[in-house]
């Protein structure tokens, strides 16, 4: 299953695949990626994109996989809803996707790859579920060597306040320990990633909709010299408090353009979505990926301890 002298990785998040990638060919480290995903229209969109970079994903439900074959990093996003704190509704074990965490470090323990990789909302170590968090890394310690931290993506480059916990274990027999990106020197603003020209339909924003951010969630709306707040599903949600807006210098509001949510998150222009796609459809997607730019300093830090026992 493994390629002499390789890396085989099997990629549970959106969005990492391209990078790490792009990572292999610079530690001329050879090896595949195969993508897992339940949704039919995400692994369409990853091949669509990645296809051509070697990376591979299959409609797959996790849930009722059998782990199998041997490979070198798992790198996983198990859905977020569950532990989320936007999430009013079905919270915890209400939620249908709360067996997946658990999966997640099953698969762990199955197939023992020499890393893993585990992404999810800082809710997931709140008061509520950090002791649920702890039980399931008991589960795996005696195999791996594990941390996990809080990051804000905007210290790595990312025009996004976007906090996500992170998770990483290598395994005990290589005497390696984890080791996080340091933050970046230089921050990027919306200022920097703005597209020239805005079409008008992006103006198009209810003044009753203004007023509703601006009392409830008055840091959902951003000047060009700050970050975004955090890009999530709701971005063009035309009466959420989740909503994305931009302050313009001359004062005018509206929503940020497509290529710009891209750019939010850390994905390039190139990035394609089916034509027939909507925007509120295409922002569902972005907002539940990892941004590739942090996952290129991410992996490039998970190969460059791995060099240490290649």
């Amino acid at each position: 299953f493994q390629a002499e002298d390789g890396i085989r990785d099997v990629e549970r998040s959106r969005g990492l695949g391209d990078v790490y990638k792009r990572q292999m060919r610079e530690y001329e480290v050879n090896g595949s990626i195969t993508g897992f995903d339940i949704n039919r229209n995400v692994v369409m969109i990853y091949n669509m994109n990645l296809y051509r970079l070697g990376g591979r994903a299959h409609t797959i439900d996790v849930l009722r996989w059998k782990p199998r074959g041997e490979y070198d990093g798992i790198i996983g996003g198990p859905p977020c809803q569950p532990y989320s704190f936007a999430n009013v509704k079905r919270k915890g074990t209400l939620h249908p996707y709360f067996p997946t965490l658990e999966r997640f470090f099953y698969i762990i323990r199955v197939l023992k790859p020499k890393f893993f990789v585990m992404e999810n909302v800082k809710g997931l170590i709140s008061r509520k579920f950090i002791d649920y968090f702890k039980l399931l890394m008991d589960g795996v310690r005696e195999y791996y060597e594990m941390d996990y931290r809080l990051l804000n993506m905007f210290d790595y480059g990312i025009p996004q306040t976007r906090k996500r916990v992170f998770l990483i274990g290598f395994r005990e027999d290589l005497g390696l320990k984890p080791v996080f990106p340091k933050p970046l020197p230089n921050k990027t603003v919306l200022r920097d990633i703005v597209d020239e020209e805005i079409p008008d339909e992006y103006y198009d924003v209810s003044p009753k909709l203004i007023e509703k951010i601006m009392k409830w969630k008055p840091r959902r709306i951003k000047s060009l010299d700050n970050p975004s707040p955090t890009i999530t599903g709701a971005t063009y949600d035309k009466t959420s408090l989740l909503t994305v807006l931009i302050r313009e210098d001359d004062g005018r509001i509206r929503y940020p353009t497509i290529n710009e949510v891209k750019r939010i998150q850390g994905f390039p222009d190139w990035f394609k979505f089916p034509s027939h796609y909507g925007r509120r459809r295409i922002v569902e997607y972005l907002g539940e990926s990892v941004p590739p730019r942090f996952s290129y300093l991410l992996g490039k830090e998970i190969l460059n301890t791995l060099s240490k026992e290649m």
